[in-house]
């Protein structure tokens, strides 16, 4: 029959040499579980080693685990980013929809106000013809001044994109 190793037992400081720690951090490790002395400062080989083996690769585990969940942060918090810039976006197209709605309905009841002046004015066909031709001028020149006014606004954002503000302005005054 072959007789089997036995595995000696090391003190303190041999054993914290032999893991590379020191014998504090050895102590921290047997209060943490990850092995146990044979007696009262005293390490048997084989169960101190194989202990804390064990203490390192579930440490790794945490290690990893951690990173994972700091990554997956990491991209929780750029999609909330990139949703509330989106919203944002969306919301401020929202309200330009809403404003210019706004705008068209308030137009339209002027121009339908104006439109029914000259018939309010006088019974005389010729004189109502002639009042409708200069408000129909008045609202198509309206109209053109605010379509060069749109022009120049968005000439004006484009110029505040790149620094331009110069030319923005002297094509707004147009």
């Amino acid at each position: 029959m072959q007789e089997r190793f036995v595995w000696p037992d090391i003190n303190v400081g041999t054993a914290a040499e032999l893991l590379g720690i020191t014998t504090t951090r050895l102590r921290q490790l047997v209060e943490d579980g990850a092995f146990e002395p044979a007696r009262k400062g005293w390490y048997n080989i084989k169960p101190l080693v194989q202990g804390y083996v064990r203490w390192l690769k579930a440490a790794e585990r945490r290690t990893s685990k951690s990173a994972t969940a700091s990554k997956l942060n990491d991209a929780r918090a750029e999609l909330v980013a990139i949703q509330v810039e989106e919203r944002s976006g969306d919301l401020a197209k929202a309200a330009l929809a809403e404003a210019l709605s706004l705008v068209d309905m308030m137009v339209g009841e002027l121009k339908a106000d104006l439109l029914a002046v000259p018939a309010r004015v006088t019974l005389d066909l010729a004189v109502r013809q002639k009042i409708e031709a200069e408000i129909e001028q008045v609202l198509r020149e309206a109209a053109a001044r605010a379509g060069r006014a749109a022009l120049g606004a968005d000439a004006d954002s484009s110029a505040a994109e790149t620094g331009d503000e110069a030319d923005a302005g002297a094509m707004g005054s147009g």
